[in-house]
């Protein structure tokens, strides 16, 4: 990436590089799809953790992922990993959303639906509880955990 590339530039230069939409970048940076407008215009600069969700969901390793928050302000943040991954490596590994929290405390109900699901022990698993305990982020740590068996994804 040229260094005197500008932030909205280089945003979505990475957006297209993954043949995301605004709209599909909003929902994996768990932001709003006016503020990826704003961002992509120039029109506002991303706070420090929004650029990082932004990168995550824009899955940038390495010097992308440091030029990124460079050029979006973050200059104190380091970069995830050293290794370059092209985009279209990104792109083919990953299509599931950026988990906005980390999962906490579900370790044992983790390995059980990963042993259920990745052993053809179970088709389907229904997740239930109240509102807000954490069955999405869940089900996310699950399709992150099985993704590697399903390279061409699910139906």
């Amino acid at each position: 990436m040229p260094a005197a590339i500008t932030f909205p530039v280089l945003l979505k230069q990475c957006r297209l590089e993954l043949g995301l939409t605004q709209t599909q970048l909003a929902v994996r940076a768990g932001i709003s799809v006016s503020l990826v407008r704003k961002y992509e215009t120039g029109a506002r600069v991303p706070p420090r953790a929004t650029a990082v969700q932004l990168a995550n969901a824009l899955e940038l390793a390495g010097e992308e992922r440091a030029a990124f928050l460079v050029a979006a302000g973050a200059r104190s943040l380091p970069p995830a990993t050293t290794q370059h991954t092209p985009p279209a490596a990104r792109m083919a590994s990953h299509r599931l959303p950026v988990a906005p929290t980390p999962l906490l405390g579900r370790e044992a109900e983790l390995a059980a639906l990963t042993r259920l699901l990745g052993e053809h022990t179970a088709r389907c698993v229904t997740l239930i509880g109240p509102p807000g305990v954490g069955k999405s982020r869940l089900a996310l740590a699950v399709a992150a955990a099985l993704q590697p068996l399903f390279t061409d994804g699910a139906a």
